[in-house]
C-alpha cells in the first residue's frame, strides 16, 4: 500500500484484507472463561451478560511510512476534547494569560525506518508477517476507551452505531478522526478507521453463563455485584488513563444498557 500523495497521506487498507488480519484474533476468547476479544468479524458471539470493557486501536499498516503511522496513533492517544488550555496568572499591575496545545514529537529511528522499508518490500514472508505482529501487539497498548454493562451486546452496538448525544465513545473517535484529517489534510483517514475497527475486550459477570449452552458458575461472579464493576472500572481508568475516558467517568456516557455504565 505505497503512499503517493506525500509525507502526511494516510491511506485506508482493503476492506477484505482487514477481516483476513482479523481472523487471528478466533480462539484468543476463551469460550468457557470470562476474558473475552471480539471483533466485527465476531460480534455476534458478544454475550449480553454484564462485565467491564474496553476497546483497542488495531495497529494496521495505515500508511507505508512509517513517521506517518506512529503520528496518526500518537494524536489518537493524546486525544482531548478541547485540545488547548488555557493559564492566567495574576500580578500586581497585569495579568498574563497562556495558551497550551498537548503535543509528542514523533521521528522514528533511521535504522527502524531502513527495517520497516526493507520488511514492506518483503510481501509475503515480511509484510504479512509484521502486520499480524502489530495487530497482536495492539492489546500490549493502553486502551482507548474503558467502561462497564450490563449487556455487552448491547453495549457493543451503541458504540458502534453512535447516536443523537454528542457525548458517545462513537460521535468522540469520529470527531478525533475528522480533527486529525484536517490537520494532516487528508479527508480520508475517516474512512480508514471506524469504531467497528476496533477490538472489543471484556471480561463478563459469568452470571448468566456466557453462550446459550453455558451454565453460569455455581458460584456466581465477583462481576456479577455492581459495586466490584465500578470498582475495577475505576482502577483501570486510574492506572490506564483512557483518551476518551475522563476521570470520574463523565465523559462520552451512553444511556443505560442494564446497569449504568461509567
Amino acid at each position: 500500500m505505497a503512499s503517493s500523495l506525500g509525507p502526511a497521506t494516510v491511506l485506508a487498507e482493503s476492506g477484505g484484507g482487514r477481516l483476513r488480519n482479523l481472523l487471528l484474533f478466533d480462539g484468543w476468547a476463551r469460550p468457557t472463561g470470562q476474558l473475552h476479544i471480539f471483533t466485527s468479524l465476531s460480534k455476534d458471539e458478544i454475550p449480553s451478560t454484564g462485565g467491564c470493557y474496553a476497546w483497542f486501536l488495531p495497529l494496521w499498516i495505515l500508511d507505508d511510512d512509517l513517521g506517518v503511522l506512529l503520528d496518526v496513533v500518537n494524536r489518537i492517544f493524546r486525544y482531548e476534547q478541547e485540545p488547548e488550555r488555557k493559564l492566567e496568572a495574576s500580578f500586581t499591575w497585569e495579568r498574563v494569560g497562556l495558551r497550551i496545545n498537548r503535543g509528542a514529537a514523533v521521528s522514528p529511528q533511521p535504522s527502524s525506518v531502513d527495517t520497516w522499508n526493507r520488511l514492506l518490500l518483503e510481501e509475503h514472508r515480511g509484510r504479512s508477517a509484521l502486520e499480524r505482529v502489530l495487530l497482536e501487539a495492539s492489546l500490549l497498548m493502553p486502551p482507548l476507551y474503558v467502561g462497564r454493562a450490563g449487556d455487552l451486546q448491547a453495549r457493543y452496538n451503541q458504540h458502534v452505531r453512535g447516536g443523537g448525544d454528542k457525548n458517545t465513545f462513537h460521535n468522540g473517535f469520529r470527531d478525533c478522526l475528522r480533527r486529525l484529517g484536517r490537520e494532516m489534510n487528508e479527508s480520508r483517514l475517516e474512512s480508514a478507521l471506524a469504531v467497528k475497527d476496533l477490538l472489543f475486550v471484556c471480561v463478563t459477570d459469568g452470571s448468566k453463563g456466557d453462550h446459550e449452552n453455558e451454565e453460569p458458575p455455581p458460584e456466581g461472579s465477583l462481576l456479577d455485584r455492581p459495586e466490584v464493576e465500578t470498582l475495577i472500572e475505576e482502577i483501570l481508568m486510574t492506572i490506564c488513563r483512557p483518551p476518551f475516558s475522563l476521570k470520574g467517568g463523565a465523559q462520552f456516557a451512553l444511556p443505560s444498557a442494564g446497569r449504568e455504565e461509567g
